[in-house]
């Protein structure tokens, strides 16, 4: 099976629409204040209507308030919520099947958190406690292989044009994701790179 290919941290719709017409199957935007490609709900709705109408959309969230979570999807007509910070399962629940979790892959035990959650796939990236500072980590691939006994994965973690490929190979996910992989600069996708991504990842 081809894997599935997320484009994510748009800021921009001509970037979102440029992703689509290269064959993205994903896009998300990012509504973390400290994140560099943060957008606020006016644009985001833009970011959506630059989108087919039936594009997978995902917003990020870093430990928001439920209610601003819920105003923001409302708002913006976004999808799925991606939880990138410390939700609990007792948090999640309350966005059950609207919402994707990503795991901070740091060894076996900390994929079995996977079991604790009801998503329709889970987004594995490296751990930034183990590399502070460091945007898009990279992990040990053996480790997405073991976590898709658990279900569906998409690996993000620093991936390029020219890691996917192996990536895709070495654990055969569901999908894998990037943001500053296919960027000129922190915000801004670049058509070519996005391309160039997009076929690596494909043809894997």
């Amino acid at each position: 099976m081809t894997a599935r290919v997320h484009i994510v941290g748009l800021t921009r719709p001509e970037d979102a629409a440029a992703a689509a017409e290269a064959g993205a199957d994903g896009f998300g935007v990012s509504f973390w204040p400290l994140s560099t490609s943060s957008i606020d709900v006016a644009r985001a709705c833009e970011i959506v209507a630059a989108l087919p109408r039936d594009a997978l959309t995902m917003g990020m969230f870093v430990d928001a308030v439920p209610r601003v979570v819920e105003r923001t999807l409302e708002k913006t007509g976004i999808q799925l919520a991606v939880f990138a910070g410390t939700e609990d399962p007792a948090y999640c629940r309350g966005f059950e099947g609207r919402y994707v979790k990503v795991v901070r892959v740091r060894d076996l035990a900390s994929i079995e958190q996977i079991k604790e959650h009801a998503c329709p796939f889970f987004v594995l990236d490296g751990d930034a406690a183990v590399h502070p500072g460091v945007r898009e980590i990279p992990f040990d691939l053996n480790l997405a292989r073991r976590a898709k006994r658990l279900g569906k994965v998409v690996v993000a973690g620093g991936l390029t044009a020219e890691t996917v490929g192996s990536a895709v190979r070495a654990a055969r996910p569901y999908g894998v994701e990037v943001s500053a992989g296919v960027e000129s600069a922190p915000g801004v996708k670049e058509l070519r790179l996005l391309r160039r991504f997009l076929e690596a990842a494909k043809v894997a």
